[in-house]
């Protein structure tokens, strides 16, 4: 299926994503933004250098955690009853075959979608908390990206030093995911930049540094970290803008949903558009450690 085709609203996976938004109450232009950078919208998409697969390129653990949390309010219950937890907060599932079951439901428009929104939900709690705002889109986005302990550590250090080198700050993130941190001659990206880049498609073109609440102490952004989980660290585009949209089915009647009313940036994204799609493959050692500290997905 082509991705213009993939985006129609009577397509199966739009449909998903709408489902989801009004079930969630979470943006379903930004679901479906999200969705077109992770995957291009393919279901069966997987990444080489870590567990992220499916249309919103879930790690393992995330999945599982998002599944254990709100599975039971969406239909899952099921499959959340199957997950535990270990001594160390990790989550894992006793039976094989449920485990492969539960993994597999990554593939599934309808499941993804209801976890992403239900996820991004949590991620915009935990960010305003520590924000002292509500997010924009592209600070989800950044937190879906990095986490969202790694997004707080991120615009603190976005904050006190915008010109710094992004790679310096997050070394082990930029050798999983150069194309965000380097440029294409191999030149540090400042943090800055990283931002813009990263925000681009979720929000307007003119992306100016964010500042954080002047009397938010660094323990406050770590202690935010800790006590969310889980959280998503994934995804990763180009930047840009043009216009265009789709108008299919009628807005969701849930505030914020935003209907099927898709915004101009999105046929940008269909533009420029550079996922992942290859087979999954590597040493499962570097998918592992990129599962931890990678930009594709991790609990923080």
């Amino acid at each position: 299926m082509s991705l213009i085709s993939a985006i129609s609203p009577q397509s199966p996976v739009t449909q998903a994503i709408h489902k989801a938004s009004l079930k969630t109450g979470t943006d379903f232009d930004y679901l479906l933004k999200t969705a077109v950078r992770e995957s291009g919208l393919e279901t069966q998409a997987k990444a080489k250098t870590s567990s992220a697969a499916g249309l919103f390129q879930f790690i393992e653990q995330t999945w599982l955690g998002t599944v254990k949390k709100h599975g039971p309010e969406l239909g899952y219950g099921q499959e959340a009853a199957a997950i535990q937890q270990d001594g160390k907060g990790r989550y894992f599932v006793p039976d094989g075959q449920a485990k492969e079951a539960i993994l597999a439901l990554r593939h599934d428009a309808e499941a993804a979608s209801l976890m992403a929104g239900a996820l991004t939900s949590d991620i915009s709690d935990a960010l305003e908390k520590t924000l002292g705002r509500e997010p924009n889109q592209g600070e989800l986005y950044i937190a879906h990206f990095m986490g969202t302990g790694g997004a707080i550590d991120f615009l603190t250090a976005l904050d006190r030093n915008p010109n710094g080198a992004a790679a310096e700050y997050f070394p082990q993130a930029a050798n999983a995911n150069k194309p965000i941190f380097y440029s294409k001659s191999g030149e540090l990206r400042s943090l800055k930049e990283v931002y813009a880049n990263l925000v681009s498609k979720h929000g307007d073109t003119d992306v100016p540094v964010p500042s954080l609440p002047a009397n938010e102490a660094p323990g406050r952004f770590y202690a935010v970290a800790r006590d969310f989980a889980p959280s998503a660290r994934s995804y990763g585009a180009p930047s840009g803008e043009a216009g265009g949209g789709y108008a299919g089915l009628p807005g969701s009647g849930v505030p914020g949903s935003g209907g099927l009313q898709l915004s101009p940036v999105l046929i940008d994204i269909l533009a420029s558009l550079d996922v992942p799609f290859a087979e999954s493959g590597g040493n499962g050692a570097r998918k592992a450690a990129n599962d931890a500290y990678s930009l594709r997905g991790a609990v923080a």
